[in-house]
């Protein structure tokens, strides 16, 4: 945990800097006449906002993984911490058993694995993200063992990309790599030269890799719009970062580097759905996951009955269900997510019925 709160204090402190800065660079803009001031400012804010939204993810993200506040001394029980990551593992049978044969069988045999998942983006594919990189840690059998998370040694760091892409396709690497390059808090002075990088780079250059050992993982969602799908220029992108950027010989002691490339679409388009599912199930470089789909009421009510531990007596399960969910058969893991958010919150407050 110590690790976790210096993380969440320095990135705390990171925020504070970066808001500083903006609202300097904002009333630079206000004063500023000359044209040629003013773009560089512009230039600047907008880099500036992006590391903020980038700060502020990770510390949504690190927050979510520590314990609310402990139970006053004197209450009737000491209440198992329910963590809201567990808000992810609803459904997905088949994504995540896909993901984990297929990394089981390579694991010890290689440092950079790549998968590709697909869906519409109300199917949540950054909640399966987070889900995989979660248990990689142990952290999703830690209803289990309310100790697991004391002798918790293996680590996982998580990083959200959505570059915007283009139909230039040296512009496309460029940005790829300068999100990944930020995201895992390499300097920017050792960006450049930026096409000549390679992984093993950011493995000497990054201040959070060094930070991890043989047994952590570096966890990487690079999110794909349906806005900037092509399917001759998306596949040959990916082709070129496996082929080339990690393409090289890292470190004994690095950690173990997961890729998931996601094609998200915002509405149902068949062409495009047709076009992803053939290059996913025909790539050779990266394992495709299978689509994501609704989740049905058998999977919600599997959820509750998955989490006796937590949620023991029957009838607050089915009244939970009813309440929360309704009649409805199916829903959206959007929604899904932010139910059981919810739910689990509440359950830490001790707002819940045993």
């Amino acid at each position: 945990m110590g690790y976790e709160s210096d993380e969440i204090k320095g990135l705390e402190e990171q925020l504070e800097l970066l808001l500083k800065k903006a609202n300097l660079l904002e009333k630079k803009l206000i004063l500023e006449d000359d044209p040629t001031r003013m773009l560089k400012y512009e230039v600047d804010k907008e880099e500036t906002e992006v590391k903020i939204a980038q700060v502020k993810k990770k510390l949504t993200e690190l927050k979510a993984t520590l314990a609310p506040e402990p139970q006053p001394a004197g209450s009737e029980a000491t209440r198992v911490v329910f963590h809201e990551y567990h808000r992810y593992t609803c459904n997905r049978q088949p994504q995540n058993v896909q993901f984990h044969s297929s990394f089981r069988v390579s694991k010890d045999k290689q440092k950079t694995h790549f998968f590709y998942m697909y869906g519409l983006n109300v199917q949540s594919p950054e909640g399966l993200f987070y889900r995989f990189s979660y248990d990689l840690e142990g952290r999703l059998l830690d209803y289990l063992n309310p100790d697991l998370e004391k002798d918790k040694h293996i680590r996982s760091v998580r990083a959200l990309l959505t570059p915007q892409l283009s139909p230039d396709e040296t512009y496309n690497k460029q940005e790829v790599l300068k999100n990944l390059f930020a995201a895992l808090s390499v300097p920017y002075a050792h960006f450049e030269p930026l096409l000549k990088k390679r992984l093993e780079d950011v493995c000497l250059s990054s201040p959070t890799i060094r930070k991890l050992g043989p047994e952590d993982y570096v966890c990487i969602f690079l999110g794909v719009s349906s806005f900037d799908w092509d399917k001759e220029k998306i596949p040959a992108l990916a082709h070129w970062f496996i082929t080339r950027f990690c393409a090289c010989t890292l470190p004994e002691d690095a950690p173990t580097f997961l890729f998931f490339l996601a094609i998200i679409y915002e509405e149902d388009d068949p062409q495009i759905r047709a076009e992803v599912k053939e290059t996913v199930e025909n790539s050779d470089l990266i394992i495709g996951l299978p689509e994501l789909g609704d989740v049905s009421l058998q999977d919600v009510k599997r959820w509750f009955f998955n989490y006796q531990t937590i949620f023991p007596n029957t009838k607050t399960r089915q009244q939970l269900i009813e309440e929360r969910f309704g009649d409805a058969q199916t829903f959206e893991m959007e929604e899904v997510e932010i139910r059981l958010e919810r739910i689990i919150d509440e359950y830490n407050k001790g707002h819940l019925e045993d």
